[in-house]
């Protein structure tokens, strides 16, 4: 049997479940595999046995997968189970399709091409066919969403003109992306994304090129299956169509990447249609985690309704339960977290994961002030660079020194002061004390325009008198910043909740430090404190990382924070459902918190605010409470005291307790603040 030949070789035992898996040769597969059920492992062993068993040329077969650490993963592992004198060819799919473009682009248009990503040149590209039809600049943000927009468009195989189906607000977004792509046509540049579609075109038009490579790769294997794109599902059903030799490992459960054109329903519903012989396995094994984790994960991802049904379950032991700890603030939680990271010896076993990057924020400066370090792979955080953060820095420095001409200009739309572009340029020009006394030298100011300026300068000389965070809220308010804010994001597509979610942050630190040069010092500092972790790995250090970059990786301890109504699942999502009845996105983004639960190998806790708890919280915590709460239960509550369970309904728990009585409390209340506890 296989699992006796290999597994004496690498000393890995194989489940009945992993051996069929790797015993499986001929025809189409696709094999589920829930989180830490050892998905990567099967497939290796599975590699080695179509080479030692079964005969078939290592050179027939070809492995790829989503990113090249995965690739590097696979291939390192490989090497480790069964030596380096094997020689497999793992890649990702972008990887495959530049060796065939190396090899026949110049011959199919008379021309080499060129990656224009290299040396920023996209970059520039992008942003002068933003201006040119937009007759302005475009900053960092809205640059990264016009790249994953394009992005988003040719991974989907859509036609561009339904672009606002998608819900791409990008200004003048069709003419952008045909400039875009006739600049590259003319140049002979290509993308990324372009490996992907030029590699399908060429395959679609011509026939011998596909053949060569039909016969060359005779076993095709996908790993995270779930993460490709439409595009690249084109490019391995064209693959694998002649010999039929298709095996995909993955886990619809964990798929992350719809923004990149990612779908499960490729799995649940297409490759069934494609493949209408394909054998479905289950890897519903988890070795990773304590029962409670796994317990409480399934409870959260058997609300999806586009998935196949699996019951993970592990034969680790119980070990504390899943912590959801209920906080007032933000300020709260950082106190909380901290103080758990504080009794515990070893950094390295431990992550903080949170859906978007400005969670990490307010945690880095935290962490900073209490001496403890941490890794960050992805440092390059678009916080520092969002107009917001780029605003407030500029009220206080015009706050610090009034003559600050460069600081105000950036800033003078919005003051809420009427200040036109000739006042402006007029000030410029004749340069006085300060730049209010600047703009009252314009002649053709008029007695109310006079009087709003004299405003605006006594406000700046209030604002200079003001502790960070209190700043903030002044600028808000009393300075009109946040009537103009919301008007600023309606114009240009921003999310206002996101923005606040900013400013919030921005109080946050402001908090921790007394005046407004220090803030702007403290932000700087911050920033470099996470371009300096990421040499922080393996040494001793917390792991901050996003719930998307967490995929893959394990921890003993996890924090799980920022668990919030509009922020995990976004507002975005939620609109989408309730107001449109898609649930594609909700199903995603509970997906991205599946994924976060099943990074835990003994201890979670997840973290949400009292006052709008996610609704995934409500969800497992109803399951644990439907589980745990029965007729006759001991509990406590804060308020009333001892008591047991009378009687329970779908909306209220009725109790009778030792001093209080009889009471009909409302269940989801009980639920969401956590009130009772089992005695």
């Amino acid at each position: 049997m296989l699992r006796n030949s290999i597994g004496k070789n690498i000393n890995i035992q194989l489940n009945p479940q992993q051996e069929k898996i790797a015993n499986h040769i001929d025809g189409p597969a696709l094999c589920l595999a829930c989180p830490g059920s050892g998905k990567t492992t099967t497939l290796l062993i599975r590699t080695y046995n179509l080479i030692a068993n079964r005969g078939i040329p290592a050179n027939k077969i070809l492995s790829m997968t989503f990113s090249r650490a995965a690739a590097k993963d696979m291939e390192s592992r490989f090497k480790k189970f069964f030596g380096s004198h094997i020689k497999i060819n793992f890649s990702t799919i972008h990887a495959f399709a530049y060796r065939v473009l190396r090899q026949v682009y110049s011959k199919i248009y008379s021309n080499d091409f060129q990656l224009i990503e290299l040396d920023g040149k996209k970059i520039s590209i992008l942003k002068n066919i933003y201006q040119h039809f937009n007759k302005s600049f475009i900053n960092d943000d809205k640059l990264e969403e016009l790249e994953t927009s394009i992005s988003f468009i040719k991974n989907l195989c859509i036609p561009v003109e339904n672009y606002k189906d998608y819900h791409i607000k990008i200004p003048n977004f069709l003419e952008i992306f045909y400039a875009y792509e006739s600049y590259k046509k003319r140049n002979y540049f290509i993308d990324f994304d372009d490996m992907l579609t030029l590699t399908l075109d060429i395959f679609k038009t011509y026939p011998k090129v596909l053949n060569y490579y039909q016969n060359k790769y005779s076993y095709i294997q996908i790993d995270e299956a779930q993460d490709t794109s439409k595009v690249q599902h084109e490019i391995i059903k064209l693959l694998a169509k002649k010999h039929n030799n298709i095996f995909m490992v993955c886990d619809d459960d964990q798929s992350l990447y719809r923004f990149r054109g990612a779908d499960p329903s490729f799995l649940t519903k297409e490759c069934h249609q494609i493949w209408s012989n394909i054998k479905i396995y289950f890897m519903e094994q988890n070795y990773r985690s304590t029962k409670n984790i796994v317990s409480i994960s399934n409870k959260c991802i058997i609300h999806n309704k586009n998935r196949y049904p699996k019951k993970m379950f592990t034969n680790n032991l119980s070990k504390r339960s899943v912590k959801v700890v209920h906080v007032n603030s933000s300020q709260e939680q950082i106190e909380y977290v901290i103080k758990q990271i504080k009794g515990l010896e070893n950094y390295n076993d431990t992550a903080i994961l949170f859906y978007k990057n400005i969670s990490a924020i307010p945690f880095i400066d935290g962490l900073n002030r209490n001496g403890i370090k941490f890794y960050m792979r992805d440092h390059r955080n678009s916080f520092f660079r969002n107009f917001a953060v780029r605003d407030i820095i500029n009220f206080f420095k015009v706050a610090i020194n009034p003559s600050d001409m460069n600081s105000f200009y950036d800033i003078y739309h919005k003051t809420n002061a009427f200040i036109s572009k000739k006042m402006i340029e007029h000030a410029l020009k004749n340069i006085k004390k300060d730049i209010f006394d600047s703009l009252l030298s314009y002649p053709a100011l008029n007695p109310k325009q006079k009087s709003r300026i004299r405003d605006l300068k006594g406000k700046f000389l209030i604002l200079a008198t003001k502790t960070p965070d209190e700043a903030i809220h002044y600028i808000k308010n009393a300075m009109g910043y946040e009537k103009r804010l919301a008007d600023y994001c309606e114009k240009f597509g921003y999310n206002l909740t996101n923005i606040h979610h900013i400013l919030d942050t921005l109080s946050y630190i402001g908090s921790k430090t007394s005046k407004l040069y220090t803030f702007i010092d403290r932000l700087t500092q911050i920033e470099d404190i996470m371009h300096q972790a990421q040499y922080n790995k393996n040494d001793n250090a917390i792991t901050l990382s996003t719930l998307h970059s967490s995929k893959g990786l394990e921890f003993k301890n996890v924090f799980l924070i920022d668990i919030i109504e509009g922020q995990l699942p976004s507002q975005f999502a939620i609109d989408q459902a309730e107001e449109e009845g898609f649930f594609d996105d909700l199903e995603e983004e509970r997906r991205l918190f599946y994924v976060g639960m099943t990074r835990a190998k003994e201890y979670l806790d997840i973290i949400t605010f009292k006052h709008i708890p996610s609704r995934f919280i409500n969800e497992i915590l109803n399951s644990e409470y439907n589980k745990k709460l029965f007729v006759g239960s001991k509990v406590h509550h804060p308020l009333f005291g001892q008591g047991y369970i009378k009687k329970i309904t779908d909306s209220t728990i009725t109790i009778k307790f030792d001093k209080a009585g009889i009471k009909q409390l409302d269940k989801q209340i009980i639920i969401n603040k956590n009130l009772l506890k089992l005695c």
